[in-house]
């Protein structure tokens, strides 16, 4: 009767595993919409209604992109931590289990599916090269919002204060090397579809 606590265990553990990584599915697939900027471009009062209504439909037209950035931002942040939460205290169980293995218990079972598990979750961290595609799609966002914080605040520094279309052409051209800077780091990441949700 000594193997049953091990065999308990062990599908304890695999269970926690699949349900802990639920977070993890509903942020790949799950929508993630974006707040409206509206309201704050139309109380700006550096431009006038014609020029808010350009920047309008600019901030519109990148509203999938800004979805997209957001979505595969917090399902890599989510995973990563999903991976540490497992790896760090399976690799310090995995030697103490390892001297609990008997002929007569299921120890060789939890410590097989322990490190295969481990073994699994930090090869697919390493191949998808998680901290850095978390890292280069949450810069193409700040950089996004940063730049549309500037053109509200301070549109002087895109071009000269007399004219408001051109600071409006500079900040879609800024805002065009933020989104091409990170189309290699979007092919990487997605499949052709979710390309066609980002575009």
């Amino acid at each position: 009767m000594t193997y049953y606590p091990w065999l308990i265990a062990t599908i304890l553990y695999v269970a926690a595993a699949i349900i802990s990584f639920v977070p993890v599915l509903v942020a790949a697939l799950g929508p993630i919409r974006v707040g409206k900027k509206e309201p704050e471009l139309n109380e700006c009062p550096h431009f006038d209604d014609g020029q808010k209504e350009r920047l309008n439909r600019h901030y519109k037209r990148m509203a999938g992109t800004l979805a997209y950035w957001k979505k595969t931002a917090t399902a890599y942040k989510r995973f990563h931590t999903y991976v540490l939460i497992w790896t760090i205290p399976s690799s310090v169980l995995i030697p103490v289990f390892t001297q609990a293995i008997d002929e007569k218990n299921y120890a060789s079972l939890m410590v097989t599916v322990v490190s295969a598990f481990t073994a699994m979750l930090l090869t697919f961290h390493r191949a998808f090269k998680v901290d850095d595609k978390f890292i280069a799609v949450r810069n193409s966002e700040s950089g996004f919002y940063d730049l549309y914080r500037r053109i509200l605040d301070r549109p002087g520094s895109f071009a000269d204060k007399k004219k408001p279309d051109e600071q409006i052409d500079k900040y879609f051209e800024a805002v065009e090397a933020v989104r091409s800077s990170a189309r290699g780091t979007e092919t990487d990441l997605t499949s052709p579809t979710d390309m066609q949700d980002s575009a």
